[in-house]
């Protein structure tokens, strides 16, 4: 009985928020069920039905502080078929963003990142559920950090040296693009 209880609230307290003052993670868990026609998205009149289920276990996390602003959304979709396992798929998802203050009013990191499933060729069809299987689908991810400094010059201009350093990449986990940025603009304010 007290194994049960204790099961009972923990599955109470995943799905609850936990809040500081500046933060907030709210996990969550999904689960669906669903049935398809065409599992194999087959030409009209091939069609392969099947049921499927779909698990997504997935965090927010939220953070405003005066050194951190960070925006943090992660799932995992994990797609299971009964009679088509050569189907099943997890699938990451991933969107982050994030300002780190290293010396308030002078120093910053900007970063961010994203990982996310892509249709690998346009002439293939692609399930309009996320919650299918696709065998036309492909995980990209991207990335990038800034270090940045600003400045403000008296009431006469506001100055930013910035560096950019970008990623990208697909389902094989090389980089496939890269690509490294410098610029320091300066503003003069119209008086």
């Amino acid at each position: 009985m007290r194994t049960k209880l204790l099961v009972a609230a923990a599955l109470m307290l995943w799905g609850m928020p936990c809040r500081g003052d500046d933060w907030t993670i709210t996990p969550s868990v999904s689960l669906y069920e669903s049935y398809t026609s065409n599992a194999s998205l087959n030409p009209l009149g091939q069609g392969n039905p099947d049921f499927f289920t779909t698990l997504v276990p997935a965090i927010d996390i939220r953070g405003d502080t005066s050194r951190l602003k960070l925006n943090f959304d992660y799932s995992l979709a994990a797609i299971a078929y009964i009679d088509n396992p050569n189907l099943d798929q997890l699938r990451n998802n991933l969107n982050f963003v994030s300002t780190l203050t290293l010396v308030p009013e002078l120093l910053f990191i900007d970063g961010a990142a994203s990982v996310q499933q892509v249709p690998t060729n346009g002439q293939l069809p692609v399930s309009s559920s996320p919650l299918a299987a696709s065998t036309n689908l492909e995980t990209v991810g991207t990335y990038n950090i800034s270090p940045y400094m600003r400045n403000r010059i008296g009431n006469f201009a506001d100055s930013e040296f910035r560096y950019t350093f970008n990623q990208v990449f697909t389902g094989d986990r090389r980089p496939d693009l890269l690509v490294k940025r410098i610029n320091s603009p300066m503003e003069h304010p119209i008086v």
